[in-house]
């Protein structure tokens, strides 16, 4: 096995395409729209890459600890070739590739972190990193859940607005009622500033530096056709509603969601989201990541969209650290 630096955005892109634990977030034109450095790394056997990592680097060109702002998973990733194989097979493979590039890894880097996909199944190799030499460090992990949401079991729209939370499908009704309409925009103007007003709301101060990143990340993402802002107006014409998509072959991502506050009794937000997923499932998507179930209001109000909790973890070592 070698541990080799990729500098081919397709060849990159092929595999994370193809990879079970690829995602949008993975691929390069999402990678080049952080405005941060980056390298990937492949485990090669006979020059053929079977497993791949992601380094992010900040201004100095040390690596970036995750998770990073709009970017849920950026972690280890298989070839699909090793996804299919048979369990005893697959697992005893994955340990030998994860072993050999966390070796590699740890001569290049004093901090190695992933936020890992949920399809990642066994982080057994983590937690045994210097099992026998703890005194070198070990990886940290944290749990987190974000929220799956199947369109594929649903025929069609009504079938899974029918199941979801009673009390949702009313505002929902409710708020189609009100004359309220939506459509796709490039306008990110309007979404920064019910961002703002969402946040502040809630008394939290937004850094500018989040604004600019989340700015570049939309207008990249709506250039290239991987990503959907939409807009939500009143009778009035006013905008009191924002969402934000992410979208590859197979999942769509909803990365961010605003509300004007002194338009919240209108139903609007609900009412976005579920024509957003009604738009996703026409569309062919099989689910629906909601990227986040974490917080109890946030994730309360995605779980009544029969989103499903799914863990994925952080994993973090750092040299620089003791560990017990």
């Amino acid at each position: 096995m070698e541990l080799n630096k990729c500098i081919d955005n397709k060849i990159w892109d092929d595999f994370v395409l193809l990879s079970q634990q690829g995602s949008i977030f993975c691929k390069t034109d999402f990678l080049n729209s952080l405005d941060v450095d980056y390298e990937l790394w492949f485990v090669e056997k006979k020059s053929v890459p079977k497993a791949a990592v992601i380094i992010l680097k900040d201004s100095k060109g040390r690596p970036i600890k995750q998770p990073y702002s709009f970017t849920p998973y950026l972690g280890l990733l298989f070839d699909a070739n090793i996804t299919s194989l048979p369990s005893h097979q697959r697992v005893n493979e994955s340990l030998k590739l994860i072993n050999f590039m966390l070796a590699g890894l740890e001569n290049i880097y004093d901090l190695i972190s992933f936020s890992l996909s949920p399809k990642f199944e066994d982080l057994r190799s983590l937690s045994w990193f210097h099992y026998h030499q703890i005194e070198k460090g070990q990886f940290k992990t944290n749990l987190n859940y974000t929220g799956l949401i199947d369109l594929v079991t649903p025929n069609n729209f009504e079938e899974y607005l029918g199941g979801i939370n009673k009390s949702k499908r009313y505002e929902y009704r409710k708020a189609k009622k009100q004359g309220l309409t939506i459509e796709l925009s490039k306008d990110i103007n309007v979404i920064e500033k019910l961002y703002l007003l969402t946040f502040k709301r809630q008394d939290i101060a937004v850094k500018s530096k989040t604004i600019s990143l989340m700015r570049n990340i939309i207008q990249i993402s709506i250039s290239q056709g991987y990503g959907e802002l939409f807009i939500c107006r009143d009778i009035n014409h006013e905008a009191i509603s924002a969402t934000f998509f992410l979208y590859d072959e197979h999942t769509a991502y909803y990365l961010i969601g605003a509300n004007h506050p002194d338009y919240r009794q209108t139903g609007s937000g609900i009412y976005l989201l579920l024509e957003n997923i009604r738009h996703y499932q026409s569309m062919g998507i099989s689910k629906v990541d909601v990227c986040g179930v974490n917080s109890p209001n946030r994730g309360g109000f995605k779980t009544s969209l029969n989103a499903v909790p799914t863990p994925y973890y952080i994993a973090t070592w750092d040299a620089k650290l003791s560990h017990d």
